[in-house]
């Protein structure tokens, strides 16, 4: 009988001080190693850009799992620049962003009021400045877009993606999803 309580009591210890051990272990990670898993990172290269409503509601999704994104270029044109309303993104400094009236499919065109709420709408998405530049210049921009460098904006406030650690190997060779249309960037002009 005494065999049994001395068993049962030396594993009642072993567990015990096992136990400790890893809650010692836990409570020494730093708090960003913790079990909170780790955020994952959309890299966007060479977007065309698509339908807002689209895209808008991916940013919903990414937004929901506190995805990070980094916008690589060379391009990313149209709705690919709603990215920059991303918690957490930034800009590569030689990439190059277009941005264009909101236009509706199919050659549609938008009455003067319906342009002003699409405006407003789509520039709520950019930071500050963008937002001002966006609403004095690029929504009356039909056509190709008017083009701003990452430089720019990172100037404006983006983040700067050489600032970020290096992307995870696992990215998308070109483009995001696809969304949408073609535009044809062969001179990029910085306008401000």
């Amino acid at each position: 009988m005494k065999y049994t309580k001395i068993k049962i009591f030396t594993r009642a210890v072993a567990i015990t001080v096992m136990l400790m051990n890893v809650a010692a272990l836990y409570a020494a990670l730093p708090p960003e190693r913790s079990m909170k898993p780790k955020a994952d990172v959309l890299v966007v290269r060479n977007d065309l850009g698509g339908n807002v409503v689209s895209r808008v509601e991916k940013l919903r999704e990414l937004s929901s799992k506190e995805t990070k994104v980094m916008l690589l270029g060379p391009y990313c044109l149209s709705s690919c620049t709603l990215y920059l309303a991303m918690e957490e993104v930034c800009v590569a400094p030689k990439a190059h962003f277009g941005f264009h009236a909101p236009e509706p499919a199919y050659g549609q065109k938008l009455t003067e009021e319906e342009l002003d709420e699409w405006s407003v709408y789509i520039s709520n998405f950019y930071p500050p400045e963008v937002k001002a530049w966006y609403l004095k210049k690029a929504r009356y921009q039909h056509g190709a877009p008017l083009m701003l460098s990452g430089s720019t904006l990172i100037s404006f406030g983006v983040e700067n993606c050489d600032d970020w650690p290096a992307p995870p190997r696992a990215e998308m060779p070109s483009g995001e999803d696809h969304i949408g249309g073609a535009y044809s960037v062969s001179e990029v002009t910085d306008i401000q």
